[in-house]
């Protein structure tokens, strides 16, 4: 057996965890570079053994020729040198450590020639290693930049799986996210469109300020409702029905759209000595006042609404 000899070559190779990948010459480099038989001498073995086959001799040392890997055989084992020679170990396999350091060397194909003394390895891994075989008539592969395995492939496609339930939830999560702030954005500007609606209602007599108050209370209890997303233009509505939709304050509308005028903002005088009717208050005007002394009260530390304040205009107008 001759004191180097060829144990791996550039090209692609299948690793015992199934994983099949292009070898190149920078990773025999690496591989060369990582072995310190000092550390860690490799033993050269038949098959594969784990922990207590015995070995039939020692990798000195690793260099790369060209595409070709070899390793510096010491203390080999004479009668498994004449089997190699005898051509009955035509397939070889190394070992690496998932940092593609050199494990083993092993030699494939034939019952090991019986030899007396030889001593078992003592192997006390604490990580899996990855065989790689190779024959000698296995040709050479053209070159492709490596991506090295760390993990076993079964262990990937779980990471992959767990990576992409990740990815799915936060994709619900932030559109759902995004779904609820402009159902909340909707919402307040619809109220704030219904506040002004009632205003004009009230100022026109349509409502009293006892019934705005109701409504107002009705509004309040919409939060507590299921707005769905209609039509392209950002809209929304309850379902009140399967398959039945409709805006909540659209429905409202139109209801007190049928209410008749309940107020009359001016007071008639009659009989012979009746004077000048007073001047009538305009809704406007109604409505500046109330705000007048609303912020009147807020001031005095007294906070009400107003609609209080529209009423207390009306019975005390002149």
């Amino acid at each position: 057996m001759d004191q180097w000899f060829e144990v791996f070559r550039i090209g692609k190779h299948t690793d015992s965890a199934g994983n099949s990948r292009e070898w190149t010459e920078a990773d025999l480099d690496l591989i060369v570079s990582n072995y310190r038989a000092e550390e860690h001498e490799a033993p050269i073995v038949i098959g594969h053994p784990k922990d207590n086959d015995p070995a039939y001799g020692w990798v000195e040392a690793l260099k790369r020729e060209g595409s070709i890997l070899l390793a510096k055989a010491k203390q080999v084992v004479p009668e498994f040198a004449e089997a190699v020679k005898s051509g009955l170990f035509k397939k070889r396999s190394i070992s690496l450590y998932p940092d593609m350091t050199l494990r083993h060397v092993g030699f494939l194909g034939a019952v090991p020639p019986a030899v007396k003394g030889l001593a078992d390895l003592q192997f006390a891994d604490k990580e899996i290693p990855v065989v790689i075989e190779f024959g000698e008539d296995a040709p050479a592969q053209e070159p492709v930049q490596p991506e090295v395995p760390m993990v076993s492939k079964a262990e990937f496609d779980a990471l992959q799986k767990r990576l992409e339930l990740f990815e799915s939830r936060f994709a619900e999560m932030s559109t759902q996210q995004i779904e609820d702030k402009q159902r909340s954005n909707w919402l307040n500007r619809e109220k704030l469109s219904f506040q002004s609606y009632l205003l004009d209602r009230l100022q026109f007599g349509t409502i009293t300020p006892a019934q705005k108050t109701q409504i107002e209370s009705l509004v309040e209890v919409l939060d507590g409702f299921t707005f769905k997303s209609v039509g392209d233009q950002g809209g929304y509505a309850v379902e009140f029905s399967e398959g039945k939709t409709a805006n909540p304050f659209d429905l409202l509308r139109k209801l007190v759209d049928t209410f008749p005028k309940q107020i009359e903002f001016t007071e008639v005088a009659t009989g012979a000595n009746a004077g000048p009717a007073p001047k009538e208050k305009s809704p406007v005007e109604i409505a500046r006042e109330a705000q007048n002394y609303q912020e009147e009260m807020r001031r005095g530390g007294v906070n009400i609404s107003i609609s209080d304040a529209v009423d207390h205009v009306i019975k005390n107008k002149e």
